[in-house]
């Protein structure tokens, strides 16, 4: 962290270079929260109904919007300013919100830990899937290097934490019941 927060300044300067007119719209698909949630949350259950591991749905969606929730607490207490606001540089969007850390890494990293779980063959897939959306808020110029990378971590461990509860007390056993019972009929 200390590192990405001496880079961060000389990032957002490199992000401004490879700025190219061609990327711009796709990149602003990709780094939409309904991307996130439809490429990780409605796929990755999707996912899971298919195999039938119906216990780790309920976790997945709750470590979404856990990180989120975490991540934007924590957002109005550091209260950062965002890289175009702070530097005068170009940003695809113009954000009213505070920078650190990315909620948008923050969320597809919770959904990466629970999916790395059920799924570990596809692992760089996700990791892929990740890293791209966290990418893509840099390029968009709305975070700094060290907004991601806090939020990739923060994210990860919210599904870490939900995975480790999952695993000690099973409170999702009820939905995955509810869940077979509903295959069933």
């Amino acid at each position: 962290m200390l590192i990405a927060f001496l880079l961060d300044k000389p990032f957002v300067y490199l992000m401004q270079y490879l700025e190219i007119e061609l990327l711009n719209q796709p990149i602003m698909w990709i780094t939409s929260i309904y991307f996130v949630f439809v490429v990780l949350i409605v796929m990755g259950a999707a996912f899971m109904w298919n195999e039938k591991k119906y216990e780790y749905m309920l976790p997945l969606i709750l470590s979404f919007c856990v990180a989120i929730g975490v991540a934007y607490l924590l957002k109005y207490i550091i209260m950062r300013p965002r890289p175009f606001i702070e530097l005068g540089v170009r940003s695809l969007v113009i954000l009213k919100s505070y920078s650190f850390p990315s909620a948008h890494a923050a969320a597809v990293f919770s959904a990466m830990a629970i999916l790395d779980k059920e799924f570990p063959k596809m692992k760089w897939i996700w990791l892929t899937i990740a890293v791209v959306v966290a990418l893509s808020r840099l390029y968009i110029g709305v975070h700094y290097l060290s907004d991601v990378i806090a939020g990739g971590i923060l994210g990860y461990f919210v599904g870490l934490v939900i995975i480790a509860a999952e695993e000690r007390f099973k409170p999702f056993m009820i939905v995955k019941k509810w869940f077979i019972r509903l295959q069933k009929r």
